[in-house]
């Protein structure tokens, strides 16, 4: 895989990035696309364009040698791939769910399944990893990705029949979204990095890893619950969603000790990564508590109702969670160089992301009211990619 695909994948992160700009300014910019097209393809480029894009090309230079790459055509995936994303781009920029955003992104699901077969494939050669918690991690993610592509099945029979604002309706998109950043993206990226530590010969306690898997696996379907908790039924779902929540504290209890036995090696990493790092911690462990909280009846409005509350939320699983942590394995791996113009651009992003936050849990909390606030955030951060993708080099990764 060659480092250029990294560039790629980086692009359609600023995509994002831009669009979710253009949605902060659109009464004063006058963009010349439907409002809620953009919402879609902002959303669809970032976990299709970005995430997938990027896990795949992590996932075959972290576990694979060049050998397994190129037999095993990885490279003609990901080229593939960054065509139907384009497409994806285009279609529901213009047209929004129509013919052809269908089109595109059902053949993408179906480059999803190849990868999924392909890599197992690869695995499955190597027997020496068939046990290892990273791929453990790595498998229940494919799984967690294989069940959230079911999903739109049953969308479109219920839009079919009209049911689109629909309780129904609602706990379908909700448990595809759990799936998606809490399921498939947060498990494989995990995988990737307990392999990163395999390969740097970073000690940490595998018992704990082997908890902290099972925790989260344990409860990552029941979880789905706590997405319900808003709903008319609340009562009935809300035994699963506690113990799911609990589950999950527990495994942060776990990961916590991880983190602690890994920290020497942490602190001899450059201050970018560890950066990047440390928001990710932070990031992942306040999703989790606030998952937590959101089962209390008294969270209930800002948990469910609350729209700047439940967009920072996503924005901390998406950008602060799943996001910086790929960028910090980026710069680990030395994918992304150091230079003047790389520090300035994490600088905008980290601070624009924080900035951000700050304002969407403010106006939640009727704290503040920042005319443009948003806007400029984001600016920042896609001002800040936009400069990443600059500074890319080719990594020394070892294989």
């Amino acid at each position: 895989m060659k480092p250029y695909w990294i560039k790629i994948s980086l692009f359609f992160l600023f995509i994002s990035a831009l669009v979710g700009s253009s949605l902060r300014g659109f009464e004063f910019l006058m963009v010349p696309f439907k409002y809620q097209n953009l919402v879609h393809a902002h959303s669809h480029v970032a976990f299709q364009g970005w995430v997938y894009t990027i896990l795949l090309f992590l996932i075959t230079v972290v576990f694979l040698t060049k050998k397994q790459i190129q037999k095993d055509k990885y490279s003609l995936q990901l080229a593939i791939t960054i065509v139907i994303v384009l497409g994806i781009l285009v279609s529901f920029t213009l047209e929004g769910y129509g013919v052809y955003s269908i089109l595109f992104s059902s053949i993408f699901q179906l480059c999803t399944y190849w990868l999924f077969i392909s890599f197992l494939k690869s695995i499955n050669r190597k027997p020496q990893l068939r046990h290892s918690i990273s791929i453990r991690f790595i498998k229940t993610g494919f799984l967690l990705g294989f069940l959230s592509s079911l999903i739109p099945i049953g969308l479109g029979i219920l839009s079919s029949k009209g049911l689109n604002n629909s309780e129904a309706y609602r706990s379908l998109i909700y448990s595809f979204l759990h799936l998606q950043y809490n399921g498939w993206f947060l498990f494989v990226l995990l995988g990737i990095t307990f392999k990163l530590l395999d390969n740097k010969n970073v000690l940490y306690n595998h018992k704990q890893a082997q908890i902290f898997y099972w925790f989260f696996s344990i409860s990552i379907i029941p979880a789905t619950c706590l997405s319900f908790l808003g709903m008319s039924y609340r009562e009935y779902i809300l035994i699963p969603a506690v113990i799911a929540a609990v589950c999950q504290i527990i495994g942060m209890i776990y990961w916590g000790s991880i983190i602690k036995t890994i920290t020497p090696w942490i602190i001899k990493k450059n201050r970018w990564m560890k950066l990047f790092l440390f928001t990710f911690f932070f990031s992942f462990t306040l999703k989790v508590i606030l998952q937590f909280l959101s089962v209390f009846h008294v969270f209930k409005y800002f948990a469910f109702f609350n729209k700047s509350i439940v967009l920072a939320y996503l924005h901390l699983s998406l950008i602060g969670t799943i996001s910086f942590l790929i960028i910090a394995i980026l710069f680990e791996l030395k994918f992304l160089k150091i230079n003047f113009v790389s520090k300035i651009g994490s600088c905008l992003l980290i601070f624009g992301f924080y900035i951000t936050q700050a304002i969407l849990v403010g106006e939640g909390l009727c704290l503040i009211l920042i005319p443009k606030g948003l806007f400029t955030g984001s600016c920042l951060m896609t001002l800040g990619v936009l400069l990443l993708i600059i500074n890319k080099q080719k990594s020394t990764l070892e294989k």
